[in-house]
């Protein structure tokens, strides 16, 4: 779908509409889920993890994505679905105190292994 997107489209605007949509398809359930019998008990962590969520994921990736489109094309830049376990590994270790063993460091030089093959321009 982003390939057909004319290039006039604001990649920003674009994703701020998403965003909202998102948001509005979203809204049904969150009122289902408050009507509910279990309370939500808000505290520092359950902020912070919101907060981190509602940041980290939900804007600043599809924000870099829809960049990496427009400088790199849709599917380069789809290529980054991959790095995925990367990012979760990484910050599994950094924020969970997660060992890091040599299995995910195997995983890791074979996703981007995988990542820079599929880049390559073939011969001929």
């Amino acid at each position: 779908w982003m390939r057909q997107m004319p290039a006039e489209i604001n990649r920003t605007g674009l994703t701020a509409v998403q965003i909202m949509l998102g948001l509005l398809v979203l809204l049904p359930l969150w009122l289902w889920e408050r009507a509910g019998d279990m309370p939500v008990y808000w505290n520092g962590n359950t902020l912070a993890g919101l907060a981190y969520v509602g940041i980290f994921p939900s804007v600043v990736a599809y924000l870099c994505y829809t960049a990496a489109i427009a400088r790199v094309g849709a599917v380069r830049a789809g290529l980054s679905i991959h790095l995925m376990p990367v990012f979760g590994t990484l910050l599994a270790v950094t924020l969970l105190g997660e060992s890091l063993h040599l299995y995910h460091l195997v995983g890791i030089a074979a996703i981007f292994g995988g990542i820079l093959l599929s880049n390559k321009r073939a011969a001929g």
